[in-house]
């Protein structure tokens, strides 16, 4: 079993792990010199975030959780520029997660600011390519789901939802105003949310 605990103020780690949370930070400068201070000298750095040149779910891709994109070359630009050398990149899809799981980029990165800072390499194309597909996927997907949702839900005589998230108001866009009549409660966990009005 793993423990979580404190560790000491001065205490340095060989390594540190980031999965899926470089893509949260607002400002990811202040949070990558804050993992520098945590490592040793040469230290390594694993990052993964969701690949934006494989936008592979429909939904919940671009949230307002997420307030950074990477493709494997931004991430490599960005960490450079942050006293990072890489070591090994990748890009990957967890078979296990379906297609509900962001395709993924990774690379381990060695903190190295002594090493001088390579020059950026652009991929903007790919990553322009990436979004318009992306966009002409989920119109398509949209004009399907507000189809199906229009027969099958609108004309219920009473709506409850489970959960009042994100993905909740991205198919909620998707109704007809007079559906909106229809719903009568939303539970959710968040009890922040409690006597809120749609």
């Amino acid at each position: 079993m793993l423990d979580i605990v404190s560790f000491e103020k001065n205490e340095r780690f060989d390594g540190i792990l980031l999965s899926h949370v470089l893509e949260h930070i607002s400002f990811p400068d202040v949070f990558i010199r804050k993992l520098q201070s945590l490592l040793q000298p040469d230290g390594f750095l694993y990052v993964e975030v969701p690949d934006i040149q494989r936008i592979n779910v429909p939904f919940g891709y671009f949230t307002f959780e997420h307030v950074n994109y990477f493709s494997i070359t931004s991430l490599k630009n960005y960490l450079s520029r942050q006293g990072f050398d890489c070591m090994a990149e990748g890009q990957s899809q967890n078979p296990a997660e379906g297609t509900n799981f962001p395709a993924i980029v990774f690379g381990v990165f060695r903190w190295a600011p002594r090493i001088a800072k390579k020059p950026l390499v652009h991929d903007y194309s790919a990553a322009m390519d990436s979004l318009c597909n992306y966009l002409d996927s989920l119109k398509r997907l949209q004009v399907c789901l507000k189809s199906k949702i229009d027969d099958q839900v609108c004309d219920g005589k009473r709506i409850a939802l489970f959960g009042g998230g994100l993905h909740t108001s991205q198919l909620l866009s998707l109704l007809r105003p007079s559906a909106f009549e229809k719903i009568r409660i939303i539970f959710d966990n968040d009890s922040k949310k409690d006597g809120s009005v749609l």
